[in-house]
């Protein structure tokens, strides 16, 4: 059989497509060097990373973003990484079409009519980082002047789009999602309460020192409190957990709360000061076989301020972090937001507490057994366990997980007294009326209910 891909036939078949290469577009010279000023002296605005986070701005309704793409991908890189919320391409008011033998092919350059009197907002050195449609001098996308305003007779003669419709003719709409943060949704002008429109030096030109900062301008949020939950002064600080423009879940959470936590607590954390490690308390609320029902069927913030608070650990209400107390009033506020406070009477019938011992005195009238019921939390957190020193009244924390642990009514497996561990083994009674506890401290102690 002859063999159609002679080495004569392949050379007559490159042959004919020559002049078909040589009408294509030459790339050789079409990607910029933003090292370089063109004949016209335009201003290049991207980066040494141009082609990771290429910036343009499509501000012709008419123009096909589609068709801009595939025609400027032909020899470009176009959006490799969409890392900029923009609904933009090359498109027809930054980048006009080449021929390649003009690197830097823009339309405008920094020096314009306006740059006379607004020098600033042109300027790097004012203004930090330059928002590109006012850096580079296009000005007219946002503010329309009249002659008077530009021969320097009318100041005001300038009309200015502050409404968010006039920011997403290149950016991504921001208010899509069903929860709508207000500020994006009450005010035409949204967008700018926010963000300066020409530049800042904070990341996404901020109108404040910090995202912190300007979320407290309108959210009551203290930052000075006893306790500061980190996340909200580090890295991203307020958006660590909030989506500033509009998101699916309540208070623009970017899932929903107890996940959110836990999405950071999955490990141990030192705290800034140095003085404990947070427990992983993802491993306790979801690998241990007992939890505190506050979580079971609440939240984090049921117990925890997700910002700030006046008292320990951001709680929302006052418990005390140390081992021992004389107890008051408001020693262990926040237990008793759900718990009955009855339970720390000395007094006591058989409905206050289960943590009680039942002795039999007698038998009523009626015939029924009297019961004298000795208050085990009462001994323990009022009465200190019987000491002479009231205030070594036992903290609950000392017996309690008030996450999770391994054993039931959270009942912390080992105490930690002076970094010395202290082991403590809990077993429930089989007709649950009652049970047993063994510490390093104390020999076996065993409690009965008679009902």
């Amino acid at each position: 059989m002859k063999n159609v891909y002679s080495f004569p036939w392949l050379i007559g078949t490159l042959i004919s497509f020559i002049p078909l290469i040589l009408l294509l577009p030459s790339c050789n010279n079409s990607n910029p060097n933003p090292d370089q000023s063109n004949s016209a002296g335009y201003s290049y605005p991207h980066a040494d990373d141009w082609e990771v986070e290429h910036m343009a701005f499509l501000t012709s309704p008419t123009a096909s973003i589609n068709a801009d793409t595939n025609r400027c991908s032909v020899c470009h890189s176009v959006m490799k990484k969409k890392s900029k919320a923009m609904t933009t391409t090359c498109a027809v008011k930054c980048h006009s079409p080449s021929d390649g033998t003009d690197p830097k092919p823009l339309p405008k350059p920094i020096s314009n009519e306006c740059s006379s009197c607004h020098a600033k907002y042109f300027d790097p050195e004012q203004m930090g980082n330059l928002h590109y449609p006012s850096g580079v001098g296009l000005c007219r996308i946002c503010h329309t002047p009249q002659p008077s305003h530009l021969d320097g007779t009318d100041k005001k003669g300038v009309t200015t789009e502050t409404n968010a419709e006039s920011c997403y003719r290149c950016h991504d709409r921001q208010d899509t999602m069903p929860k709508v943060h207000p500020a994006l949704s009450l005010y035409d002008d949204s967008c700018i309460l926010c963000h300066n429109p020409h530049g800042g030096n904070k990341r996404y030109f901020i109108n404040a020192g910090s995202t912190a900062e300007l979320c407290t301008q309108c959210h009551d949020i203290k930052l000075n409190n006893k306790s500061i939950h980190g996340v909200i002064v580090t890295d991203k600080e307020c958006v660590n957990c909030h989506t500033p423009h509009s998101g699916a879940f309540d208070k623009l959470l970017h899932v929903e709360p107890t996940s959110l936590c836990l999405s950071c607590h999955d490990k141990e954390i030192p705290t800034s000061d140095g003085s404990r490690v947070i427990p992983n308390i993802k491993q306790k609320v979801t690998e241990m076989p007992f939890t505190h029902s506050a979580i079971t069927y609440g939240t984090c913030n049921d117990c925890h301020s997700p910002h700030s608070s006046e008292h320990n650990r951001l709680l929302v209400a006052e418990y005390s972090i140390e081992n021992y107390n004389k107890h008051q009033k408001d020693t262990y506020a926040l237990c008793f937001m759900c718990h009955d406070d009855r339970m720390l009477k000395k007094g006591i019938s058989t409905t206050e507490t289960n943590f009680r011992n039942d002795v039999a005195k007698g038998v009523s009238p009626s015939g029924d057994p009297k019961i004298d019921s000795f208050n085990l939390h009462w001994y323990h957190v009022v009465d200190a366990s019987g000491d002479q020193n009231k205030s070594r009244g036992r903290a609950c924390r000392i017996c309690h997980d008030p996450h999770g642990s391994s054993q039931m009514f959270n009942i912390n497996p080992f105490w930690k007294i002076k970094q010395s561990p202290v082991q403590i083994v809990f077993s429930h009674h089989e007709d649950d009326l009652g049970g047993e506890c063994t510490k390093t401290c104390h020999s076996t102690r065993i409690y009965r209910r008679m009902k």
